[in-house]
This record gives C-alpha cells, structure tokens and sequence, in this order.
C-alpha cells in the first residue's frame, strides 16, 4: 500500500478527528480511503446517467464504426 500525504484545513481536519474520536471510524486512514472510494462511486454513477440521458436524447452514434472514425 502507498501513503500519501495530504494538507487539511483545520475545520476538515477536525471533522476528521471527531469521527474518529466519536468511533464512527477506526483510524484517519480508513475514513479518508471510505470517502475516496464514495467520491470514485459516485462519478461512476454520474457518468451511467449522464449516458442514460444521452441515450434518451437521442444524442447517440448509429451505424459503422469504421465509417463514423473516417467522418471524424
């Protein structure tokens, strides 16, 4: 595993601490690695809606792949 080090404010550092303190969370490490992984779950679900809506639109490409490559 890889150790990062990134700068807090002290207002997040502090929210940090107290779920920490509070046992919401087992360490730092872990809360910080549970919203990385939140942060990357939740643009993947705005990217498969986004896709959705696209879909809906119409906003989609039909037809040859390799004719559509030579018209871009």
């Amino acid at each position: 595993m890889t150790n990062i080090s990134i700068p807090l404010s002290a207002k997040l550092l502090e929210a940090v601490e107290k779920r920490v303190h509070d046992g919401y969370e087992e360490s730092k490490s872990s809360l910080v690695r549970k919203a990385i992984e939140k942060y990357l779950e939740d643009k993947f679900v705005e990217e498969i809606l986004l896709a959705r809506r696209e879909v809906k639109e119409g906003k989609t490409l039909k037809g040859d792949l390799k004719e559509l490559l030579k018209r871009i």
